[in-house]
């Protein structure tokens, strides 16, 4: 392939990534030689080649125009499941054959090339059919092109294949298409017609000065956009040379000398290294945690801070040689100022880092609470990773010097601006802020007070499961330190909540009493999220559970120091009692807040921070909704005039300023800032040591979607067998594959248990048997209590690897089929490869889901995405190939909300008033209080209410205030109205009653409605339709009383 795989390294003198990279090589070759041939340069094929080979091939002057009846052919169905419209789809019967390939690049005017064309003929050797082989003949041609002129020029070899050049002239250099068609010689003969068909074409085009005729995509002076200038500068060394046209064009040299055509492309994304002063003693947990290092400590710290300014520096020397003379001076300016913005943006980190280091010096309370947070984290590492000694990455103490004194102290300047950490997936975000939790916890608990002191938010639940476990291995550290702390051991323990959905934990003590009487293994909700105690991982069973005040969770190991109870609350009603130090949250959840008054017992005392994990995810439908319930959160949870802090977590954002400001009505910054290289940032660097995972394309145009999947699924089950290390073919073992729809999905589980083992069992000796396969899922569609089941069979080796307590769990996945679901949230080391079938809808999708595979350091992840040849982005992404996968970061979309537009509005403006009318005005707490409306004392309370949600609209959209002033206006006097017919009307009724009623879920939407339907869920802005069945008979009798009238 010509593709760099990956080079490896040696530790004590062990090498530790050549089997994986030497293993990866070999699934590649498997699926080249399977999908594009040849297995040797003059095979013998017992099928004709069309039948083996997917890709690669050209279709000859006598094949039919369209493809043939006996191939698969795609269906174009209406999208679903969250797919986008299908726009890029193109009707069937409009597609042809594959005539042609080929490739457009800019060259110099003087170049001087050489276009080489290599391919196969497959000749029959028998006309009985039965007995027919097909013989392999290879072919190459070569021409030299000495001179060049503008226009249209044709080369052709001596049997019908041609290469069609066409010139253009564009300023100082040449725009040329050079394309490729088979016009074999015609026959007669329908047995020697398909023997006209080119296999494994490809066309090679070199520089025959070496001085590099090929001339690189320049700027673009007509974008007036920061952000994009700062792309330029930090892949300027990443420019493209060619794009495709039905193939893909990878180039070699520098300067570039040499295009080449290829059909299944393969580029190797380096992770990020995060090794910047790996041996800095400040970045030892255990010194960290020592109280009595403290003048050590700070001068370890110091040298961090100082190394970063001093790299600053450099930066600053390095602008000059980015501006090229020959730049327009337009150019020249934006270039300029965005990379001055760059130096400016670290300065400010850098300062920022250097005054919490202050601060560590000046405030003995931060400082206690800096080790006792430290502590925590290091007893938490170790409990994890045992054996190891647990250190920071620069980057996550860097985040926590900048960010804590923001978080702890109300009147800090910053203390309204969003931090957002941005880092590559895999690189330990979770293990920044939740160091910077444990700090704020610690702080708090030191002043003496109580209550919510951090609200972690997630979009997914089986995110917000999966960080609960996490969380929780933290706060059961953080309460053994929390006990043998002189000045806390009589303070309340520390504690954690987990705040989700009533489908996957009771909402109050009466179901989880009912639940623990009675569970039900078939039902959705449960009393134990976890499957095993976060701190030794005994397996958990609800025998260990009862019910005090608050429902108690016991770990079932005697020698566990949580054997009595472990510090978690997962009641809803637990959580309002008394509110934990720290609570795990889905985003949904706060749909329930008009619903639910007792959830301002959350609000009274804190939180201090707020954490919102993947703000990617919060775009869009969801995102409108987020931010206008964000209204009310952000109001309750502010105190005296002072907002709490809010940091985010992300590893592909664009324009996350735009996106932050209309979230949460923060200024933004974002750490680390980034470079004037994209391959270097200080607190992180290409990894040039370490495999990182081999993106490889695959388009076969023509075939079908399924029948492609069938062929890369089965190559690749079958052909991981032939690894020999067991430590090695473990980490190929379990094959990912990605899906945009659950429709997809379906129609691949079908084919997994069928089509798949029937193709795998081709591909192995006669008389042998292929592996067999195990399949899960992992979709919305799996209830929640079994998505921690999963995960664990997913982390179970081959039988050779498990250890005793594994061997309960069976034989491990062989196929895991996933949607989105799969993108966050999974942190699976063994997996180590993934199938995409088709592009996912966004950059953003794509690098997060592929991102769960290849996570262990010494691995090679292999991702494969098959793309769909009737979708023009698809086919555009494989024809971009190169370019696109070396910039993938660049390439992420922004998202967007419009919280106070109409539509949002119209499902949630109500609701966001209403929950800051039942919790700022206590007498509308009750559930049958809203009558109150017209008491006129009250009726005064509600007009600064209104106000401070206009606030916030002028803050956000100017120009949607008028219109929301309005609404709120009609809000108000409708519930006057309906307060007038009503007695006694209440928030919310009461189940199976007739209560008037202000709100109704969605779900029970009727012609009858009094007031506004009212979300539960904030998963779709768009109206619910109310659906009644209606008996046959009462049907036709109402269209007989019809035709009557």
């Amino acid at each position: 392939m010509g593709v760099w795989l990956g080079k490896s390294f040696r530790r004590g003198g062990e090498d530790l990534t050549q089997p994986f990279v030497e293993a990866r090589a070999l699934l590649l070759s498997h699926l080249v030689k399977d999908l594009v041939g040849p297995h040797d340069p003059e095979e013998q094929l017992t099928e004709h080649p069309g039948e083996r080979y997917l890709l690669g091939y050209l279709y000859g002057a006598e094949d039919p125009e369209t493809v043939d009846v006996d191939e698969p052919q795609p269906t174009l169905v209406a999208p679903d499941d969250g797919e986008t419209v299908d726009d890029e789809a193109t009707v069937w019967s409009s597609v042809q054959k594959n005539r042609a390939f080929g490739l457009t690049c800019q060259i110099h005017p003087n170049a001087r090339l050489r276009i080489t064309l290599k391919w196969g003929w497959y000749y029959r050797t028998e006309t009985d059919a039965k007995n027919a082989l097909w013989k392999r003949e290879p072919r190459e041609m070569a021409w030299d092109l000495p001179t060049l002129s503008v226009g249209n020029h044709i080369l052709k070899s001596d049997d019908g294949m041609e290469v069609q050049i066409r010139l253009r002239q564009s300023q100082s250099v040449w725009t040329a298409t050079f394309s490729v068609l088979n016009h074999g010689p015609k026959s007669s003969d329908p047995y020697r017609r398909y023997e006209k068909r080119a296999f494994q074409v490809a066309m090679e085009i070199d520089d025959l000065t070496g001085d590099g005729a090929f001339v690189a995509q320049d700027f673009r002076p007509s974008l007036d956009d920061d952000e994009y200038w700062r792309d330029e500068i930090r892949y300027r060394d990443l420019r493209t040379y060619a794009v495709g046209h039905g193939c893909s064009v990878r180039w070699k040299g520098n300067p570039v000398t040499c295009l080449v055509s290829e059909w299944i492309p393969a580029h190797n994304v380096q992770r990020a290294a995060t090794t910047v002063m790996a041996d800095a003693p400040a970045l030892s947990l255990k010194f960290l945690a020592d109280p009595m290092q403290r003048d050590a400590t700070l001068m370890g710290l110091n040298e961090i801070a100082s190394s970063y300014r001093n790299w600053i520096g450099q930066l600053a020397t390095v602008i000059p040689n980015i501006i090229r003379e020959d730049f327009p001076q337009e150019v020249q300016d934006y270039v300029t100022a965005a990379a001055e913005d760059i130096v400016k943006d670290n300065l400010q980190a850098c300062q920022r880092i250097e005054e919490g280091i202050v601060r560590l010096k000046i405030d003995d309370l931060a400082w206690e609470a800096f080790c006792l947070a430290n502590d925590a984290m290091m007893r938490s590492m170790i409990q994890r990773h045992p054996g190891t000694e647990p250190r920071w990455r620069a980057f996550q103490l860097a985040f926590i010097l900048l960010a804590f004194s923001s978080a702890i102290d109300q009147s800090h300047s910053e203390r309204k601006t969003f931090d957002l950490i941005w880092f590559p997936t895999g690189g330990g975000k979770t293990e920044a802020y939740l160091g910077l939790a444990a700090l704020v916890i610690f702080y708090r608990k030191l002043r003496g007070q109580t209550g919510l002191a951090v609200l972690t938010r997630y979009t997914l639940r089986l995110l917000t499961v999966q960080q609960f476990e996490r969380t929780a291995r933290m706060i059961c550290a953080a309460e053994l330190v929390r006990q043998s702390h002189s000045l806390l051991r009589d303070t309340e323990p520390i504690c954690v909540g987990l705040f989700v959905g009533r489908q996957l934990t009771p909402n109050n003590l009466d179901d989880a009493i009912q639940l623990l009487k009675d569970p039900n293994p078939e039902g959705t909700t449960t009393t134990l999220p976890l499957l095993n105690c976060p701190w030794c991982g005994h397996r958990l069973e609800t025998t260990s559970q009862h019910v005090t005040t608050v429902l108690v969770t016991a770990c079932g190991n005697p020698d566990c120091p949580f054997a009595d109870e472990i510090p978690i609350r997962v009641v809803d009603e637990d959580l309002y009692q008394s509110p934990p130090d720290i609570v795990v949250a889905t985003l949904d959840k706060l749909a329930r807040m008009p619903w639910e008054p007792r959830m301002s017992m959350l609000f009274e005392n804190g939180p201090d921070l707020i954490i919102q994990d993947e703000l990617h995810l919060i775009g869009d439908a969801l995102g409108s909704l987020a931010a206008l319930y964000e209204t009310a959160v952000d109001s309750l949870a502010s105190k005296g005039g002072v907002p709490p802090k809010i940091i985010g977590s992300t590893a592909t954002s664009r324009r996350a300023d735009r996106q932050v400001a209309i979230l949460f009505q923060r200024q933004f910054q974002q750490f680390p800032p980034g470079g004037i290289d994209v391959s270097d940032a200080f607190f992180y660097q290409e990894d040039q040591e370490n495999p990182g995972r081999l993106y490889v394309g695959v388009l076969a145009s023509g075939r079908s979607m399924p029948h492609t999947l069938e062929r890369v699924a089965g190559i690749l089950l079958q052909s991981v067998t032939a690894i020999e290390n067991p430590i090695v073919r473990d980490q190929y073992w379990t094959l990912a594959l990605y899906f945009k729809a659950l429709r997809e999905l379906g129609g691949a589980l079908v084919l997994m248990q069928d089509s798949v083992p029937r193709y795998m069992d081709t591909l192995v000796p006669p008389g042998t048997e292929s592996r067999p396969i195990q399949i899960e899922e992992l979709t919305s569609q799996v209830p929640s209590r079994k998505i921690p089941e999963i995960l664990a069979r997913l982390a179970q080796p081959l039988p050779e690897l498990q250890s005793p307590d594994q061997l309960l769990l069976g034989e491990p996945v062989d196929v895991v089929l996933a949607t989105n679901m799969i993108s966050v949230g999974i942190d699976v080391d063994r997996l180590g490869i993934m199938v995409l079938d088709g592009q996912p809808h966004s950059t953003s999708e794509y690098i997060q889901a592929t991102s769960r595979v290849g996570r262990r350091l010494e691995a090679a992840g292999l991702v494969v995405a098959l793309y769909n040849w009737a979708r023009p982005r698809d086919r555009s992404i494989y024809e971009h190939f190169y370019p696109y996968h070396a910039a993938m970061y660049r390439h992420v979309e922004s998202v967007s909300a419009t919280p106070f537009s109409l539509r949002a509005r119209e499902r949630a403006l109500h609701a966001v008033f209403f929950t800051l009318v039942r919790y700022r005005i206590p007498e509308f707490y009750p559930r049958e209080s809203a009558g109150r409306i017209r008491e006129p004392a009250i009726r005064a309370l509600i007009c600064p209410l209104i106000n401070e949600i206009l606030q916030r609209v002028k803050a956000v959209d100017p120009e949607e205030e008028l219109a929301t002033r309005e609404h709120l206006e009609d809000i108000v006097t409708q519930w006057e109205s309906l307060a007038d017919d009503f007695v006694e009307l209440h928030w919310s009724s009461r189940p199976f009653s007739d209560d008037p009623a202000v709100m109704t879920p969605g779900e029970s939407a009727t012609e009858a409605l009094l007031g506004w339907i009212t979300l539960q869920s904030m998963r779709d802005v768009s109206p619910p339709a109310a659906v009644r069945i209606i008996p046959y008979r009462e049907l036709h009798k109402r269209r007989q009383e019809v035709r009557r009238g």
